[in-house]
């Protein structure tokens, strides 16, 4: 017990080496101000947007109406924070150990004088407080709308203090998968995968429950329940109680918290020294042995045939398609299984049930996830393909042989257009189901004009799929071109994709009087990808109400596919300059035999 509180005294006593060295490499960085700008920004040009939405009506009657105004503004800037937070943090987070991994340097940390509790706690920190600092900057603005009236200091106080915590119990789920996996792609998908299940999962089981009247629902009907590791529903519950009440109801996300926090520090010691292992791949070998043990009972039947061994005329694509644990066809069919699976029995559930209420909210909801997952796959490995090769430092070794860049380019790609074309067939299930169930959806609560429908919404959704996942595939491999990590290259990528979706929508709202968009402002709605979904599931047609469905759709569907060709032809064009070769000179041929910095010093 002694040495526990001697630890703890040392702890507190250190300068803490490793917390000043992440905070002072971070200070060093130009991409840390940017980002900071780029938060304050949006925060800012967010309450000015509100403000000038309420003023604008003030000054043109009673002064006094903003009174009491503050309310709305307080709730959408602490929402706006807690999105953040579930968007960012995780990015920030999940390659704070795993560099170390990557760099083979933790080993270099366990050398020293911090035992594995001051190493978590100092990386952990490391990265909370320029997440705090950026929480530091909706101060200020929270004041201005304290100052309006309409809010308590109870509800304040809540709000900051469960901001608080939701980034101790982020940052900590971030950290445990980043202490447990290898490499930083995997703590980054773990920790986003992993924390929408933890979030939603419950709330998803009942809702698949109530809207098949299974007796099990009401076992889980407390909402209480299902969202009480969810601080903004923690927030929006005991706002106007007493701040007692706001403690008491954040002990179960205190609890999360510190239960993250032990097992990264479980897996900081026992995943240290872990080998790189392609676990996925090893799974499924031992699947195939056990398989084709079994299936000599039934004559050796062969679904999926190997083609060869050893690769024939394009060496990376046959790495990629071979040696990949989501590269080859049969094991991406098995991955794709658990996601069609669940969604046979889903569509099963709806039809067997007879009653339209609810089929539309939860086929699109399971779309939505779909879309979701599709998209945070695609993007991670398109991203990671040359990344990961800086990474592992084999990018130089490829670059001497006789491949041209785009070459390179061209079957590095060869993984990901496998993935793409297995996950149309979970794609193509949610949609044949809709249409299939459509002749009950006529009474859905906006005008049945302007809904596709049937049999023209699946084709049209199918094409959004073909055209929206290469488009992702693409932009996610420019971004991992000119990138030198795989943390960076992953997070600039979603980041990316994420405002792709999102600005054209905002901007739409922002700026429209009323909020009602009228054309010709309401086109910029279709710069967004995720318009076809909105369109095509909410019924959103109405937004450009002097075209059709099908011309809005085909308007969308060939902006979007020209955006899918320019990225290809960047990504190809420049593929020996963004890898490292010498830029081709006119009337000369590029270097292909190796890197510009191994062809200076060789002429030096």
């Amino acid at each position: 017990m002694s040495g526990a509180f001697s630890r703890i005294a040392r702890l507190w006593r250190s300068p803490m080496p490793l917390l000043s060295k992440e905070l002072l490499e971070q200070a060093a960085r130009r991409r840390t101000y940017v980002l900071r700008v780029v938060y304050a920004s949006l925060l800012f040009f967010t309450f000015a947007w509100i403000m000038y939405d309420r003023l604008k009506y003030a000054l043109r009657g009673d002064p006094f109406s903003v009174l009491g105004y503050g309310r709305e503004i307080f709730e959408t800037l602490i929402y706006l924070q807690f999105t953040g937070i579930f968007v960012f943090l995780p990015a920030m987070m999940s390659g704070v150990v795993t560099y170390e991994k990557e760099r083979d340097s933790l080993s270099l940390l366990f050398l020293t004088d911090l035992g594995p509790w001051e190493i978590l706690l100092q990386k952990y920190f490391g990265r909370l407080i320029p997440m705090f600092t950026f929480l530091l900057l909706s101060l200020p603005l929270l004041a201005i709308a304290y100052s309006f009236g309409g809010i308590t200091s109870n509800e304040l106080s809540a709000g900051v203090f469960l901001m608080f915590l939701c980034c101790l119990q982020v940052g900590a789920l971030s950290i445990m998968f980043s202490a447990f996996h290898r490499t930083t792609a995997g703590a980054f998908l773990s920790s986003y995968l992993f924390g929408f299940g933890f979030y939603l999962f419950l709330a998803l089981l009942w809702l698949l429950l109530e809207v098949t009247s299974h007796p099990l629902s009401s076992l889980i009907d407390d909402e209480h329940v299902i969202f009480a590791f969810f601080p903004p529903f923690v927030f929006a519950d005991t706002r106007e109680g007493p701040f007692t009440t706001t403690v008491l109801h954040s002990i179960p996300i205190l609890a999360s918290t510190l239960l993250f926090l032990v097992l990264g520090r479980v897996f900081l010691v026992a995943r240290a020294f872990a080998p790189r292992k392609q676990r996925l791949l090893d799974l499924f070998r031992r699947q195939d042995r056990f398989w084709s043990r079994v299936n000599r009972l039934f004559g050796g039947i062969v679904l999926l045939k190997d083609k060869g061994d050893l690769p024939e005329d394009k060496p990376v694509a046959w790495r990629e398609v071979t040696k990949r644990p989501l590269g080859k066809l049969n094991y991406l069919l098995r991955l794709m299984l658990l996601i069609e699976i669940p969604l046979v029995l889903l569509a099963i559930a709806l039809i067997s049930q007879g009653s339209v209420h609810g089929m539309h909210e939860l086929l699109s909801l399971a779309l939505f996830c779909l879309w979701g997952v599709s998209v945070l796959a695609v993007s991670v490995k398109s991203a990671n393909l040359v990344a990961a090769e800086r990474s592992s430092q084999t990018l130089e070794v490829l670059l001497t042989t006789p491949l041209r860049g785009p070459e390179i380019v061209r079957q590095k790609m060869s993984g990901v257009w496998r993935m793409i074309l297995v996950l149309l067939i979970p794609f193509l299930t949610v949609f044949l189901v809709e249409a299939f169930l459509s002749r009950a959806w006529w009474t859905w609560p906006y005008p049945s004009n302007v809904y596709l429908g049937g049999l023209p919404c699946v084709l049209f959704s199918l094409a959004a799929v073909l055209v929206y996942l290469p488009m992702f595939a693409w932009f996610s491999n420019w971004v991992g071109l000119w990138t030198r990590t795989r943390a960076r290259a992953i997070t600039a990528a979603l980041i990316g994709i994420v405002l792709w979706n999102v600005l054209p929508i905002l901007f739409l709202v922002m700026v429209s009087p009323d909020h009602e968009p009228h054309e010709p402002l309401s086109w910029v709605f279709l710069l967004s990808p995720a318009s076809t979904l909105i369109m095509t599931e909410a019924g959103g047609f109405d937004v450009l109400s002097t075209m059709s469905p099908w011309s809005v759709m085909t308007v969308n569907l060939l902006w979007h596919g020209f955006l899918l060709y320019i990225l290809r032809r960047l990504c190809i064009l420049h593929a020996d300059r963004y890898l490292g070769r010498l830029e081709e000179k006119r009337g000369q041929e590029p270097f292909v035999g190796g890197t510009l910095t191994g062809l200076q010093a060789k002429g030096s």
